[in-house]
């Protein structure tokens, strides 16, 4: 067994929003997205932080969402998002972009059953 947080996959997962208060854990979500990537804390760090500051006035206006999933009382995923203010097309009249998703490293690939509420 992993000591990691969440590791232990005996809880339910259960999800909430992102709030204003939740900056600390998006930047360090996306952070270490970009890590899983290969890159380095020292490539990674200075987007890290220009992010926090783009990202902070978002959130405090809500332009900014996305939500928070949880196991066993730890945040082990993310998914953040914000609407795109382009022009309407008949395909698609609102598009969203997806600006960080992230899961830590003790439930990656455990496919969609691992976020399913048990």
């Amino acid at each position: 067994m992993s000591d990691e947080p969440g590791a232990s996959g005996g809880g339910a997962t259960t999800y909430r929003p992102v709030s204003s208060g939740d900056l600390d854990l998006i930047c360090r979500h996306r952070h270490e997205m970009f890590k899983a990537s290969g890159r380095t804390d020292a490539m990674v760090q200075p987007s890290t932080d220009a992010f926090r500051e783009w990202l902070k006035p978002r959130l405090d206006d809500g332009s900014y969402f996305g939500w928070i999933a949880r196991l066993d009382g730890t945040e082990v995923a993310g998914l953040g998002m914000m609407v795109i203010d382009w022009p309407p097309h008949p395909s698609h009249p609102l598009q969203s972009h997806a600006a960080t998703l992230s899961t830590c490293s003790c439930n990656r690939a455990r496919g969609a059953e691992a976020w399913r509420g048990r």
